[in-house]
């Protein structure tokens, strides 16, 4: 039972643009990564052609902060209600979210983009030689994620809890696997302290705890060489996917659903690309071949997906790491896609078309909590499919009722957001006064169609005489 959150909106992310977008965008540090009120924000994103790279520029000092990017929190934001659909198992709208159109999902992207983040809201004080407040920052938030876990799971844990008490079949419905608890609670507990136990859908944030206990070092050694920070997490990469480290799990599970020694690759990536636009330089080249390889790759995960969903690709005859298409170890195709996937859409027009959207729009907005958010909406979406599974019945009527759930969460998850923002109330008394607006403009087009029909009605009256001597 190895289900998962697809994406922490723990996960911090930011930055589509960490892979592409011509056009120039600032990129903010995530609400998970630095804290919210350490978001120093990133430089411009552009990416300029190959011709025009330096050879190798010397590193520079931190670029000066500017204005948020939005788009990044508008990916966020979309990211975290596809998380809250995808956690309820079943839901008729989880069939079109991404994880069915490509090898990777939302988790990718957030762990892609965590890394560029980290770089932009750490990197200032190794810039700084201030390697102890570096340290101490990362630590911090790494402490502020693990208590964050241990609030949802437990919120988790006893919504579950109250829900088994009361029905006669418990099995059916532990989706989560509190079942441990119950049989081993000092062991359960003291695991789920130190990471061991980890409830599914909600074991995502330790692993953002690991990576940001990492982050120093990662820093470290890209204030020397970014090939070093490549070469090492490269390496480590390829030693747990050929063995199969991983971290040990007392859950009933071999290890960690998320295995950090694995997903630490993806988060070096965005740490590499975020340190080299802080210095100036494109964070990654436009080719136009590999713009077409790229392209092709995520056609062939689309292709593959819609008519080999529950295939591996190399299922018999490669080794897991190439072959297989399972989240928790990060295989080879997964990592690629994701990579392929910010390219693309980081130099199509979407991306530019997204510069267009509002920045006080609701997506945004959940997208710059991202931490809070992402755990009402995971605490949304378990209490949405408890009451799924207690409601089944003819299929019309199970659709009308998920869409109302989805619906429901969505709009709590927006009023959570406007709330963190202070706004909630203004937008409220906004709303209100755009519907008696609309209200009031529907009223005098009813009395203008009354009107007219009064005219036309007297008209044919006048006019019935002549016509009737005619």
């Amino acid at each position: 039972m190895a289900k998962t959150a697809d994406c922490a909106a723990a996960s911090v992310g930011e930055a589509p643009d960490v892979i592409g977008s011509r056009g120039s965008g600032a990129v903010p540090v995530s609400d998970l990564d630095a804290g919210t009120g350490d978001a120093a924000v990133s430089a411009p994103l552009a990416i300029a052609p190959a011709a025009t790279l330096p050879a190798e520029p010397a590193p520079a000092a931190a670029a000066p902060r500017r204005a948020r990017d939005h788009r990044v929190d508008l990916v966020r934001g979309a990211a975290l209600t596809i998380i809250f659909v995808n956690h309820m198992p079943g839901h008729w709208i989880g069939n079109w979210t991404p994880r069915n159109f490509g090898f990777s999902d939302a988790a990718e992207v957030f762990v892609l983009l965590a890394g560029y983040a980290a770089a932009h809201a750490y990197q200032g004080a190794f810039a700084r030689h201030d390697t102890r407040a570096c340290l101490a920052k990362a630590l911090r938030r790494a402490g502020q994620l693990y208590a964050a876990h241990l609030v949802t799971t437990l919120a988790a844990f006893l919504l579950f809890w109250s829900v088994l008490a009361l029905t006669r079949e418990p099995g059916g419905i532990d989706l989560i696997g509190v079942s441990p608890i119950f049989a081993n609670p000092s062991t359960s507990l003291m695991a789920l302290l130190v990471g061991g136990f980890q409830l599914s859908y909600f074991n995502i944030l330790p692993l953002y705890v690991v990576l940001l206990t990492l982050l120093p070092a990662m820093l470290w050694l890209a204030a020397r060489d970014l090939r070093l920070l490549a070469a090492a997490v490269c390496s480590a990469y390829l030693l747990a996917a050929i063995s199969g480290a991983a971290l040990p799990s007392a859950s009933g599970y071999e290890s960690w659903y998320f295995n950090p020694l694995t997903w630490q690759a993806l988060f070096a990536a965005g740490v590499v690309l975020g340190i080299r636009r802080l210095r100036g330089q494109p964070a990654v080249p436009y080719h136009p071949a590999l713009y077409a390889a790229a392209a092709a790759y995520v056609a062939f995960a689309l292709v593959w997906r819609l008519t080999r969903p529950d295939d591996d690709l190399g299922e018999g005859f490669l080794p897991y790491w190439l072959g297989s298409l399972q989240k928790p170890n990060l295989p080879l195709p997964r990592l690629l896609h994701v990579l392929a996937l910010a390219y693309v859409v980081g130099y199509g027009r979407i991306w530019t078309w997204a510069a267009g959207i509002d920045p006080a729009s609701l997506l945004v907005r959940m997208g710059r909590h991202s931490l809070p958010i992402f755990m009402a909406g995971s605490l949304l979406s378990m209490g949405g499919w408890l009451l799924m599974a207690g409601t089944r019945g003819a299929p019309a009527t199970n659709m009308l009722l998920e869409t109302a759930i989805a619906l429901a969460g969505f709009t709590l998850m927006a009023a959570l957001a406007l709330r963190l923002d202070g706004d909630l109330g203004r937008t409220a008394r906004r709303h209100a006064a755009t519907a008696r607006t609309g209200m009031r403009r529907v009223r005098r087009a009813m009395r203008a169609g009354n009107n007219a029909a009064r005219l036309i009605r007297s008209s044919s009256l006048r006019m019935r005489p002549a016509l009737a001597n005619g």
